[in-house]
């Protein structure tokens, strides 16, 4: 359906409202929406996608979309970040309600972006070529902008970590600390859609530069180390916006926000309660949430994550990884071993003892090793998959299947799970 391009700015929300309701669902999760054939996803876009005089415009679920790249491109970032915005709410307990339907510009290159972002801010901006994205808000008006010239991966990166700067702003309505708005978004800044929330969890530690960077500090490995040598969670709680916003290298401030929020959200049900704390707390318009012994004890908790999770992560699970995509499974016994008598609880070595007995075809010793691993915090991304494999190798069909479904939750694109499934 195309529309005369004069169409008033006025009545697009409107006539984007009455075009979505008439072709029903407007719900459309990331896994129905890539298992449509091209013909399917094009059809969908011309019952739901509207053109006004400047953009491609679509609402579904949550987002108010524009691009100026094509119709398709419209529906395909909208059904993403719908399911960013779902993925993102269940992290908080109770209803997740904002004030304001989330807009966003996603632009073809530097110059549209540019024109973007001066138009709705009503003066002429001066961005950088290598800007990927922004959130902006003036005079209650709040928009997501979006540079697509920097290559797919850079901009949903962007989208995904000031879209979590504009959902908590919405959500919690007032102002909060930097630390949390900043710790939050890194965390959520390398979210693949693809994965279930648990999964984006725990892989968070894998694929984010600030783990590496909190190990460096903590090991004092950084070439350019910051004055502060070592994490410290009253120095990050008290960083005021000036030392955030006009550090030469605030790496050390988002690395150590990152580790905090990663802390939290990667202990499950305990981490929840810990994180909707937080978020009552500045919702209320309190700030200083944790008393002097709180925030001693949490400071505890969080040296001690750092410890025993993520330094032996890359002195030991990281290297044990590696030895094996290398073919090196003897050199990676052995230094798993050697982990393990340092770090005898950890759950990450353990999925690798776990793993080392599948492969020996030690199934029920396998499972006795990796079924705890279930319920503990945090956890391996893969050990909900390999308890699949083990338990259907040890023959226990039932089982197999109950950590084989669990499995494609999390990883829906997971063809060996789903072949393995489809065969019992």
């Amino acid at each position: 359906m195309r529309l005369a391009r004069t169409l008033p700015a006025a009545l697009v929300p409107a006539l984007l409202s009455l075009h979505a309701s008439a072709a029903s669902p407007r719900r459309i999760t990331w896994i129905e929406f890539q298992k449509l054939s091209d013909q399917d996803k094009a059809a969908l876009a011309e019952k739901h996608v509207v053109r006004t005089d400047r953009f491609w415009e679509v609402m579904l679920d949550s987002y108010h979309v524009r691009t100026d790249v094509s119709r398709d491109y419209a529906l395909a970032t909208a059904v993403r970040m719908d399911e960013f915005y779902r993925d993102f709410s269940t992290v908080f307990t109770g209803a997740f309600r904002v004030r304001y339907r989330p807009q966003l510009y996603a632009m073809k290159d530097h110059a549209s972006y540019l024109a973007a972002v001066s138009e709705w801010a009503g003066l002429k901006q001066d961005l950088p070529e290598w800007s990927a994205g922004l959130f902006l808000s003036a005079n209650n008006r709040y928009a997501l902008f979006g540079n697509a010239a920097p290559g797919e991966e850079k901009l949903h990166k962007t989208l995904f970590h000031e879209g979590t700067h504009q959902l908590l702003h919405f959500y919690i309505g007032r102002p909060f600390p930097r630390w949390f708005d900043e710790g939050t978004a890194t965390n959520f800044e390398t979210w693949d859609v693809r994965f279930s929330v648990d999964r984006n969890i725990s892989e968070e530690i894998w694929r984010s530069s600030y783990s590496t960077y909190i190990y460096a500090m903590r090991k004092g490995l950084l070439k350019n180390p910051p004055p502060q040598k070592e994490p410290d969670l009253v120095a990050l709680m008290s960083a005021s916006d000036a030392l955030w916003l006009k550090s030469e290298d605030p790496t050390c401030l988002y690395a150590q926000a990152w580790c905090l929020i990663n802390y939290v959200l990667s202990h499950g049900k305990a981490g929840e309660i810990w994180f909707n704390r937080l978020v009552t707390s500045f919702c209320s318009g309190r700030t200083a949430v944790f008393s002097k012994k709180d925030l001693q004890s949490l400071n505890d908790e969080w040296q001690q994550y750092i410890l025993r999770f993520i330094i032996p992560h890359f002195e030991y699970s990281r290297v044990v990884q590696k030895m094996l995509l290398d073919n090196k499974p003897r050199e990676a016994l052995a230094h798993l071993n050697a982990g393990l008598v340092l770090y005898p609880d950890n759950p990450e070595l353990l999925y690798y003892k776990g793993l080392f007995l599948c492969y020996a075809k030690d199934y029920a010793n396998a499972l006795a090793v990796l079924e705890p691993l279930d319920t503990r915090f945090p956890r391996h991304p893969q050990l909900t998959r390999v308890l699949a494999l083990c338990a259907f190798k040890a023959g226990d069909k039932a089982k197999g299947r109950k950590f084989a479904v669990a499995a494609l939750r999390e990883d829906y694109l997971d063809s060996e799970i789903s072949a393995l499934l489809a065969s019992q």
